[in-house]
């Protein structure tokens, strides 16, 4: 796997159609940027609720999806177009484990759940329906880092350490998205600790909501 492009944004006001929103993710291609604890310097998020922090440091997009959305949306598009931070070739849902550590470039980073799309990301696009496509066609996925480091375009996504668990983004995906009630696998993410908090906290509720049923 290799990296195709870094993309970053500060927050700002943006108008997408008639909605004005505040967001970072307007992200647009560097050669490089230096990777710390939080995120790339010259990156941010405008929504610390819902994005950012340790678990979200850094947003991944596969570069291999972006001819299909292209052709599904009917104009090129350019990287970044996914507010991700890296587009990698080869980093498809089911190809990325939760807690497989990868080097990138003097880097190391450890994949820690699921990117879960949201309105911006559809008001940007252009299409109501775009959150739910993506869920359906690939999502992404966040990362936090372990060391620190620079980074360049055309590095490698190198994996360090393959978790054994092999649990992938779109095994999780299913779940978060209806595809599969697999309870076994869901008390196992629960108490994953490579998983982020907020996902064991939200399978933890999923596991409840269906104890309560039976």
């Amino acid at each position: 796997m290799k990296i195709s492009s870094i993309n970053l944004g500060l927050p700002a006001h943006l108008s997408y159609g008639d909605k004005e929103i505040h967001t970072g993710g307007d992200k647009h291609a560097v050669p490089e940027a230096l990777l710390r604890t939080l995120n790339f310097d010259g990156d941010g998020q405008a929504d610390l609720v819902n994005h950012g922090g340790a678990d979200k440091a850094v947003c991944v997009y596969a570069a291999d999806l972006y001819s299909h959305w292209e052709s599904v949306l009917g104009h090129p598009m350019h990287p970044g177009a996914f507010s991700e931070n890296l587009t990698v070739q080869g980093a498809l849902d089911e190809a990325i484990h939760v807690g497989d550590i990868f080097q990138i470039g003097e880097a190391v980073v450890q994949v820690s759940q699921p990117r879960q799309p949201c309105g911006k990301l559809a008001a940007r696009n252009g299409d109501k329906h775009f959150v739910k496509l993506v869920q359906a066609n690939g999502t992404g996925f966040y990362m936090r880092v372990l060391r620190e480091g620079m980074v360049r375009a055309g590095d490698m996504f190198a994996l360090v350490t393959a978790h054994p668990a092999r649990i992938s983004i779109a095994m999780i995906n299913d779940i978060l998205y209806g595809r599969s009630e697999d309870r076994a696998l869901i008390a196992q993410l629960a108490a994953m600790p490579e998983y982020s908090e907020y996902g064991r906290r939200k399978m933890g509720q999923r596991m409840s909501q269906m104890n309560s049923v039976t």
